[in-house]
């Protein structure tokens, strides 16, 4: 059992936020304390559409949109590109010969993060969140009735939201495999390459969000510095709006807490060790699992 580290929880500008500084130690992170409450565990399985006799990896349901990538993770991509390509399904490979092996959209942009989208298979997806031609009142009809189940823990489909799944989405990220795993992950650990540094960043850390910062308040984290940010303080988040990314509400997001609870769906700071760790070495971690314990507490 490695020993506790002194650490410091001070005020953030928000009631739903701390700043934990490491005694001794040059890291300080700004924490959303639903990091600390919240529970989360990625387990990949097949789910089975209803009314027919066909599975689908649950994955299809996370990455039917591929995800955003940086100019670093795209380098990675184009060194090792001849490698990963064996990995890739029949339909992934016609992708990427058919673009030439560009393997994300140079037009689907955003300046704000530099980040580019990853091309999906077998063709790019039309819909994003909910259809372009859905109204805003069905739309509003949907949400009110996910929140009437949340609310209803005697729901039958509150327990499990995948048995009334009976659609499967038209496409995914160019870089599922057959089975629905991820093959920048497959091709890390079959290279004996650290997946938690090299895998897309977005998917290694969903659904919470890291960011690190180049300044002397993370002098002292692991995580490269080329993959660094400027602001002025490391954060910890849940990702914005990660429960409703998803192509159709999954069990791994959208149960209700008592549910998942009940069905002791580890919290995610320990199932999500690795993201920590990786970004600020495993004393931070420690002393989150121990504070994390005391705001537990105090919600209890």
């Amino acid at each position: 059992m490695s020993k506790l580290p002194k650490y410091i929880v001070s005020p953030s500008d928000s009631d739903n936020w701390f700043i934990i500084d490491l005694i001794d130690k040059n890291i300080k992170i700004d924490v959303e304390k639903r990091v600390l409450t919240s529970r989360f565990d990625c387990q990949p399985h097949d789910v089975h559409i209803s009314g027919s006799d066909k599975s689908v990896c649950c994955s299809r349901y996370c990455c039917y949109m591929g995800c955003y990538i940086s100019p670093l993770e795209i380098k990675f991509i184009e060194d090792h590109l001849p490698e990963i390509k064996r990995y890739l399904s029949v339909e992934s490979q016609g992708v990427l010969k058919q673009y030439k092996d560009e393997f994300y959209l140079p037009e689907d942009y955003d300046p704000e993060e530099n980040l580019y989208k990853t091309r999906c298979s077998p063709h790019e997806s039309t819909r994003f969140y909910y259809d372009e031609d859905v109204s805003e009142e069905e739309i509003d009809e949907d949400e009110n009735e996910i929140i009437e189940m949340m609310e209803n823990n005697d729901s039958a489909d509150l327990e499990d939201l995948e048995s009334t799944i009976d659609e499967i989405p038209d496409c995914s990220c160019l870089f599922l495999m057959e089975d629905g795993l991820c093959a920048v992950h497959k091709f890390c650990e079959d290279q004996r390459i650290d997946w938690t540094l090299h895998k897309f960043n977005i998917c290694s850390t969903f659904p919470i969000d890291i960011r690190v910062t180049r300044n002397q308040t993370a002098k002292d984290a692991p995580y490269p510095e080329e993959k660094r940010v400027d602001d002025e303080c490391s954060t910890l988040k849940m990702m914005d709006d990660y429960e409703d990314f998803l192509y159709t509400h999954m069990n791994c997001i959208n149960l209700s807490p008592k549910i998942k609870a009940q069905k002791k769906v580890p919290y995610i700071l320990d199932s999500m060790k690795y993201a920590i760790v990786s970004r600020f070495g495993e004393e931070i971690w420690l002393a989150l699992k121990e504070y994390a314990l005391q705001i537990r507490h105090q919600k209890s």
